[in-house]
């Protein structure tokens, strides 16, 4: 599944996952771009007006479902006031930060689908 059913397919999912996360506190907006094939969707994060924008790509690395790619994505809002402290503390871009956000993103997805 490519393009535009899948950007559907993950809006939707993200709109459930911040329902389902209690992340009413944020504004979620949506845009679809074509993308330039090495990711599927990102999302980028203004915590001060508390509002993540998903983009999702068209021609982007859709290997995965839409789901489990808005489950990521949506796991980053989560864990944006934690990142927020690490700045404070240090440097939130350092690659060692982003590497374990990710680690801990790719644990939570793997409990909240209830695989091993």
């Amino acid at each position: 599944m490519k393009g535009k059913k899948w950007a559907t397919r993950f809006e939707s999912s993200c709109r459930d996952w911040q329902i389902r996360l209690g992340l009413n506190d944020w504004a979620f907006r949506f845009r679809v771009k074509k993308g330039d094939n090495t990711k599927a969707a990102e999302v980028d994060m203004d915590r001060d007006a508390r509002e993540a924008i998903f983009t999702a790509y068209t021609k982007g690395k859709q290997t995965d479902a839409p789901e489990r790619v808005a489950l990521h994505e949506v796991l980053h809002v989560v864990l944006n006031e934690m990142q927020e402290i690490a700045a404070l503390r240090g440097n939130h871009e350092h690659k060692d930060v982003e590497i374990e956000e990710h680690r801990a993103i790719e644990r939570l997805v793997t409990l909240i689908e209830g695989r091993p």
